[in-house]
């Protein structure tokens, strides 16, 4: 199947907005065109975008649950589908399904989950861990008592078994020797530090050893004050760490993320880190934990903040309504930059000859429009 958008205003390769028309398969995109129209067969199907604009596919590095599953709760991958088919209604067309904190057996099982959805699913790039080697004082929403130093029989399984499928591991690197830090990254991983109290100087250090990311940025991290700039103030401050942030104005004030994104330009993307969407669960239960939602947010039972209730699309909005960056900024931190993290920037995130073609249109409000119809069998 061949479809030609006319008349849009697609995210080209030097990440601007440019008026043009596309031609894409099924599989990539063929060609862009910035001048006429251009001649096609009978079998290519013509969608007049109106001057639409043509994006690339989000991109979700942290997804929790969708819209009745939390993953945690039901590590299968029926789960996975269900999760990724929910967020894929709203144009997240890439995702690392994210595991929380969990008992060392539930790891393994989702290393093999997701091994298996990857092969059925080419919008799931792979796992995200999300723990259990945090900080007890910067737990956040998971469970004190599964968080853990890691120990070395431990971190060699996961390692074993999680190349080429956990692409991005989070942890606080104060509970961490170099000798097992340099191992994730021999070994390919995406080391990204949060739930994590280190101080400023010690945040630079972990930095030198080579972790190159961190995970939603100001929550669950020792913050910039006055007398330390803590975790937040080092991630401010040194250049080729990529940050992760949650654009809900829950997580994180709009006016706090427009000034991240201003110090830190191409390197701070957005999660959704959602745990349910398109729903209003009162309560559910994962490692036998107690998490309710008030006024559309999730929460533990002693208050803290357990996910968000956001896609990717929100997170767009948001930040061109709410945070006031540019609509092609805004595109950038929803798909290029997170696919310049995992080195896929050449495919994902930009729309040229050869890229994906997982893209959205959004109409001049920003509101989504699919080009690809989502499963329609799925029950998500």
């Amino acid at each position: 199947m061949k479809i030609l958008i006319k008349n849009c205003q697609y995210f080209g390769g030097d990440r601007k907005l440019v008026k043009g028309h596309v031609l894409l398969s099924d599989e990539v995109v063929l060609e862009v065109f910035q001048e006429e129209v251009p001649s096609v067969g009978s079998d290519v199907a013509i969608i007049d975008a109106s001057d639409k604009y043509l994006i690339p596919g989000y991109i979700d590095l942290q997804v929790n649950g969708g819209k009745n599953s939390f993953f945690n709760s039901d590590v299968s991958v029926d789960c996975a589908e269900r999760i990724y088919w929910s967020h894929n209604k709203y144009g997240t067309q890439y995702m690392f399904p994210t595991l929380i904190t969990a008992p060392h057996e539930k790891i393994i099982k989702a290393i093999e989950v997701i091994r298996e959805e990857m092969q059925i699913n080419p919008g799931v790039l792979g796992m995200h861990l999300e723990g259990p080697f945090l900080n007890p004082d910067r737990k956040g929403g998971h469970d004190l008592s599964l968080i853990r130093k890691p120990k070395d029989y431990e971190l060699d399984e996961i390692i074993d078994l999680g190349k080429g499928v956990i692409k991005k591991i989070t942890i606080a690197p104060e509970r961490f020797k170099r000798a097992q830090v340099e191992k994730l990254l021999k070994n390919g991983f995406i080391v990204a530090a949060g739930h994590s109290d280190a101080t400023y100087e010690q945040a630079k250090e972990f930095f030198s050893w080579g972790v190159q990311a961190a995970t939603h940025m100001y929550n669950a991290m020792s913050q910039y004050r006055k007398e330390a700039a803590g975790l937040v103030g080092a991630l401010l401050d040194t250049d080729g760490v990529y940050v992760g942030i949650i654009n809900d104005g829950v997580h994180s004030n709009f006016n706090s993320v427009k000034v991240a994104q201003k110090m830190m330009k191409n390197r701070l993307y957005f999660v959704s880190d959602a745990s349910f969407i398109d729903q209003a669960i009162e309560e559910f239960y994962f490692e036998g934990n107690k998490i309710v939602t008030r006024n559309g947010q999730a929460y533990t039972e002693a208050g803290a903040l357990a996910g968000s209730v956001i896609t990717m699309q929100d997170s767009l909005k948001n930040a061109v309504e709410k945070v006031g960056i540019s609509l092609e900024e805004a595109i950038e931190m929803t798909s290029y930059i997170p696919a310049k993290l995992l080195g896929l920037e050449d495919k994902l995130g930009v729309i040229k000859k050869g890229s994906s073609c997982k893209l959205n249109l959004l109409d001049k409000d920003l509101n989504y429009i699919p080009v690809f119809e989502s499963k329609p069998e799925l029950q998500y």
